[in-house]
């Protein structure tokens, strides 16, 4: 009967060779030849055949110390800021509508932002953006007694007796699209309409939006003039003092410096009274006059001159040149004359007339002073979220004489002030307006307040529109 394996048996007994056991022979070697890997490389072949040098302890510590150490992969830096956006056209964002304004006589506080955003002019409502902060501070703050949202802005006036505006009406994606020209002439509607509602407190959101404000109102604001409040600081002065002061500081300076100027022109009195007891001395005024020397006995003799002299005749000369002829002998210096007055650095030679004498040398210049001291210009107090900013807009028809102004940080979710901040800040505004509201009296900044001049800052507008016009950064209305 023939031994036939099973399909299934003879693999297992094919697979049974490769079975690991403890006192099995080594790997096996692959089959195939190994004259066949020679041939195909040659150079593989050439290289196993060299000596091989083994390495050394003291070689692997000298390859090891070469080894540059590897290069932690850097962190991953914070993601770069937004570039902010160019100018745009009113024409770009003309499909959205501006927002409305809340405002109405006798507010308490006017929150203020620069421009609507795209998504407040798609909704209709201020601060709608969902990263904005603004009414989570104002919760958070006690200013409203629940979280409202974006579409409850309206009803601010009569639940809070808050109000809403923008500097400017047309809106952007981002402020950048605004030119700062077309920021600084809406100052003055915005400041006239401010003073047409007369709220307590103008809030502005965001520190940009002051610096725009103040630079414009800034140029023709003036000192404060007190109705019923406190202006300065205490131990200042206000008003006419003021200015007093600083125009008797400005004149004792320019007396100072006059003073300064005439010490370095006009010479020491002392110096000169000693100069004209000199017969040498010719004052700055006088003209030049003619001095005879002559030699007597072997010196040097000055005669007086005339006042009345003249240019000498010819007959004069002639008698000069004959006295000359017949003088004696014994009045003409001898070898030894004149080399005594060599050697006394004496003149060689008899001296003849000259224009005019060697004017004396000039008085020693006074020490010199110490430039006088000039008053560094004052530099602007560090910006403060912490109090009312120092501009003020007095009010005619109100129940109280001002209106004050308060910044707090951009609310914007790009802005990176944390909320627990804002609410600080919001905080401190709650206060003011309850100090206000009670009758208090606000403590002013270390400068004092300065109060707003409504016609002043539209004269500074027209201005700045006539000066652009002229310029043609901007077309003439």
């Amino acid at each position: 009967m023939t031994n036939t394996e099973t399909p299934t048996k003879s693999l297992a007994s094919r697979l049974s060779q490769y079975a690991y056991s403890p006192t099995a022979s080594p790997t096996r070697r692959s089959t195939r030849s190994t004259s066949a890997l020679t041939a195909a490389s040659p150079r593989r072949n050439a290289a196993s055949a060299s000596p091989v040098t083994p390495r050394t302890p003291a070689k692997r510590a000298r390859r090891s110390a070469r080894r540059r150490p590897r290069k932690r992969p850097a962190a991953p830096s914070a993601s770069p800021r937004k570039k902010p956006r160019p100018y745009a056209d009113p024409s770009r964002y003309a499909h959205l509508s501006g927002l409305p304004q809340i405002l109405r006589p006798g507010l308490d506080a006017v929150f203020c932002g620069i421009n609507p955003g795209k998504k407040s002019a798609t909704t209709g409502h201020h601060f709608a953006h969902p990263t904005n902060k603004f009414w989570k501070a104002l919760h958070g703050s006690g200013m409203s007694a629940r979280l409202l949202v974006p579409a409850e802005d309206v009803t601010l006036p009569d639940e809070y007796n808050f109000g809403m505006t923008n500097l400017i009406e047309r809106p952007t994606a981002e402020q950048s699209e605004l030119s700062p020209l077309e920021m600084r002439l809406a100052v003055a509607p915005f400041t006239r309409r401010v003073a047409s509602h007369g709220p307590r407190v103008v809030c502005f959101v965001g520190k940009g939006i002051w610096d725009i404000f103040a630079g414009v109102v800034g140029r023709s604001a003036v000192v404060a003039e007190e109705r019923g409040d406190v202006s300065l600081p205490n131990g200042e002065v206000e008003g006419d003092e003021l200015e007093d002061d600083v125009k008797d500081e400005a004149e004792a300076e320019a007396d100072e410096l006059d003073a300064d100027d005439d010490d370095d022109v006009k010479p020491d009195l002392a110096d000169e009274e000693a100069a004209t007891n000199d017969p040498l001395f010719l004052p700055r005024d006088a003209t030049p006059k003619v001095v005879r020397y002559t030699l007597s006995n072997g010196g040097v003799k000055r005669e007086p001159p005339d006042e009345a002299e003249t240019k000498p005749t010819a007959a004069e000369l002639d008698g000069v040149a004959g006295e000359a002829a017949h003088e004696p002998e014994d009045t003409k210096p001898t070898a030894d004359d004149l080399e005594e007055m060599a050697a006394n650095d004496a003149p060689s030679s008899p001296l003849t007339e000259v224009g005019s004498p060697t004017p004396p040398p000039p008085p020693a210049p006074p020490p010199a002073r110490a430039p006088a001291r000039r008053q560094a210009p004052r530099k602007p107090p560090p910006f403060s979220y912490d109090g009312p900013q120092r501009f003020r807009l007095p009010l005619d028809d109100a129940a109280w004489p001002y209106t004050y102004f308060w910044v707090v940080p951009n609310t914007s979710g790009l802005e990176r002030t944390p909320l627990a901040e804002q609410i600080v800040l919001f905080g401190k505004l709650r206060a003011f307006v309850e100090l206000l509201k009670a009758g208090g009296r606000p403590e002013p900044p270390a400068s004092g307040f300065l109060d707003i001049d409504l016609a002043g800052v539209g004269a500074t507008v027209a201005s700045m529109r006539d000066d652009a016009i002229a310029k043609g950064k901007m077309a003439p209305e």
